[in-house]
């Protein structure tokens, strides 16, 4: 009788663990933040692995193929490889800063500034996926 019990309370507490867990969480692709301006505007895309999103606090489904296509965008770019700020020979008043996190490296673009065309791929996936 008494090892009856300690199963059921060991399935409980199991059962009570399961629940506070939730469901898997996809593991985060990608983090595109936009910030500044002359609006001071603050920004944020985060799209999972699974092809979910998050934009002004609101959840949605990536279509496969833009999936596809900034998955690509972001393996060609070879984030271990790029610079982590590009900034213009002269800053742009009220500019504005692109940061793209992916696997670990953070790139800031600056307003103006010139960028290799792997990393332009990057930024026009991203701002076709936030729309």
């Amino acid at each position: 009788l008494m090892a009856g019990r300690a199963a059921v309370v060991a399935l409980a507490a199991l059962a009570v663990l399961t629940v506070a867990a939730g469901p898997a969480q996809a593991k985060q692709l990608v983090r595109y933040e936009v910030s500044g301006g002359f609006a001071d505007i603050h920004r944020e895309v985060v799209v999972d692995t699974d092809g979910s999103a998050e934009a002004a606090g609101e959840r949605f489904t990536v279509k496969k193929s833009r999936m596809r296509a900034l998955r690509r965008s972001l393996r060609e770019a070879e984030f271990s490889t790029l610079k982590r700020r590009y900034k213009p020979k002269y800053p742009v008043s009220d500019g504005t800063v692109q940061t793209v996190h992916y696997r670990g490296h953070s790139v800031a673009i600056y307003s103006g500034a010139e960028l290799p065309a792997r990393l332009e791929r990057v930024l026009t996936q991203l701002n076709r996926v936030s729309q």
